[in-house]
């Protein structure tokens, strides 16, 4: 699980390192492993609705609800996505005021 924002606000540096190393760990195990069939790829969500968060930020925030994340990942980790590798999956809200689906 990786950031979808590109930095963090100030003091966050730990955890910036954290994200951005996720992501050089996503990209050299599926480059080392992909002549054994391994595939790699990270989930990049914005906020999730957990209670810290909501604890922490409040409950009007927009959060990417677990379910959300949780079908990205069983996507990812089944036949259908036996191409998929190398791949950064960002998860965010839809914009406000975009047309529905």
């Amino acid at each position: 699980m990786t950031a979808t924002a590109g930095g963090s606000p100030k003091g966050m540096a730990a955890y910036a390192a954290a994200k951005s190393g996720v992501l050089s760990l996503m990209r050299t195990v599926a480059l080392d492993e992909k002549a054994h069939g391994v595939r790699a790829n990270a989930v990049a969500p914005t906020a999730i609705r957990t209670a810290s968060n909501v604890a922490d930020v409040g409950d009007q925030a927009d959060y990417v609800e677990r379910e959300s994340v949780a079908d990205v990942v069983a996507f990812l980790v089944s036949p259908l996505a036996r191409n998929v590798s190398l791949v950064r999956v960002p998860l965010a809200l839809p914009v406000r005021g975009s047309l529905p689906r």
